[in-house]
């Protein structure tokens, strides 16, 4: 069940946003970036997930593959002649 803003229509919804962003800057209280607080921002942001994080997303997204869409994956790889040894490591 929709409550709050999302039971709003998405075009009014955008209307009010806009007038609440238009309301803010005039009143001077809207944070705007530099490309210098940009970077700092970004480089806080990366800190917080850590390589090991991010390594794990990776390997849940693979697993949500069925076994069937990587045969698949591997016959395509086939039928356009990429070899892979034994460790299925693709050959050069």
């Amino acid at each position: 069940m929709k409550k709050g803003f999302a039971y709003i229509d998405p075009i009014q919804l955008r209307e009010i946003c806009s007038r609440g962003g238009k309301a803010v800057h005039a009143s001077g209280r809207a944070h705007e970036f530099t490309s210098v607080t940009g970077k700092v921002a970004g480089r806080i942001g990366g800190k917080k997930h850590s390589r090991e994080h991010m390594a794990e997303i990776g390997r849940v997204g693979g697993k949500k593959h069925s076994k069937e869409h990587m045969v698949e994956i591997r016959k395509v790889d086939i039928v356009n002649s990429i070899k892979y040894d034994d460790n299925d490591k693709k050959l050069e």
